[in-house]
This record gives structure tokens, sequence and C-alpha cells, in this order.
């Protein structure tokens, strides 16, 4: 830390390097950066032994010709799932990273962010509100079955109107054989009917004439 504060507080080197404590593992280092990201190389005089004195070595940058998957991950694939990146000082020439077994760290830090509280803004109908991804999953599909329902109820009504509409045109436009049907009993019984009233009165009339 006091190296970090050292090169903070210096005007000119802090122009040109970043030094920074950065958690690696279960535990922290010191990384010297390039602000322009430049490649660099921290060097001591052949009288200063403070590279050494502080363990401080050169990052160790290669690309590798192939990946081998460890034993014990291959036997049971499930350990990856949980596994966190961790630094391992004792590994190779100058350390390595390596994946973790049945850590929950990022299974925890998952949980944490889904159940945490997050400040949203307003989007699709829903207000600005700071709740968990959780709930406001949950809101989401209660927004969206509300106005899927909504819909459906609007175009039943839609598909209503619409079959009443063309039930009437049609009978607008066409000939309904049922109902003239009845219109022509009706006018045949109202027809006989009003001959026998015409027959009556033409009786009332001859037998008026005979006694006149």
């Amino acid at each position: 830390a006091n190296i970090v504060t050292q090169v903070s507080n210096d005007t000119t080197l802090s122009q040109t390097i970043t030094a920074a404590v950065i958690s690696d593992g279960s535990g922290s280092r010191l990384r010297f950066s390039h602000n322009s990201g430049s490649s660099f190389q921290i060097t001591q005089a052949s009288t200063d032994t403070f590279l050494s004195n502080s363990g401080i070595d050169i990052a160790d940058v290669r690309v590798s010709g192939s990946l081998q998957v460890r034993d014990d991950i291959l036997t049971t694939p499930q350990k990856i799932s949980t596994a966190q990146m961790q630094w391992d000082s004792t590994r190779g020439v100058a350390g390595e990273y390596l994946m973790s077994i049945a850590d929950d760290t990022v299974a925890q830090s998952l949980a944490t962010t889904l159940n945490g509280s997050t400040a949203f803004s307003t989007a699709g109908g829903l207000p600005i509100v700071s709740i968990s991804f959780v709930e406001r999953a949950a809101a989401i599909v209660a927004t969206n079955a509300t106005l899927a329902s909504q819909h459906e109820r609007n175009t039943d009504a839609q598909r209503s109107l619409s079959e009443a509409l063309s039930h009437q045109f049609e009978s607008e436009r066409g000939v309904n054989l049922d109902e003239e049907m009845a219109n022509l009993i009706v006018f045949e019984q109202a027809f006989s009917a009003s001959a026998r009233i015409i027959s009556t009165i033409q009786k009332m009339f001859e037998a008026l004439e005979r006694v006149l």
C-alpha cells in the first residue's frame, strides 16, 4: 500500500505508471501497469535489491499451444460449474492461475445479485422501483399475462361483432326461405279469411234482396 501511495503521489511517475493492489485468489498482489497499455519492464541497479527483496516478478504472459483439463475435473465435471479463478504462487516459475474445486463463491455472488435490490427505470408499463431481479421478472410475467388476457378478450369481442355484422349483411342481401314461407302461410290464411267474409256478406245481401 505504501508503494502504491508513493507512485500515485509522484506527479511525474503517475503520468506514466499506475500502481494498484488487486485481489488475487485468497490474497492480493501489487500490480504496475502502463497508462497507455504499453509494455515496460522494471529494472534495478546492480547494488539495489528492491525487486528481489519485494518478490516482484515480471508478469508471465504466454500463448498455449494446447490445453489440458485436470483429471479430477474430467472425472467430476460438476466441479467446474462452481469453480473460481485463483492464483497459486507456488506453481510454475512465477506462479500460475488455476480453477478452484468446489468453491461456491460464483454461485453465491449470482444469488446475491439476483435477490438483491436493484433500481429499475420505467419500461414496458412497469413503474420506477427498486426490487430484486427475481421480483422484476415476476412483475414482467404478470404484466404480460394481464395484457395477453385483455387482448384475448378484445379479440373475442371483435370476432363476435364481426360475426353479427356478417349475419345481418347476409340477411339483408339474400332471401330467407324460412321467413318467406312463414309469410306466405300468413298471407294465405288471411286471403282465405277474407274470402269467407266476402262470401258471408254476399249471402247476407241475397237474403236481404229476397226479403225486400
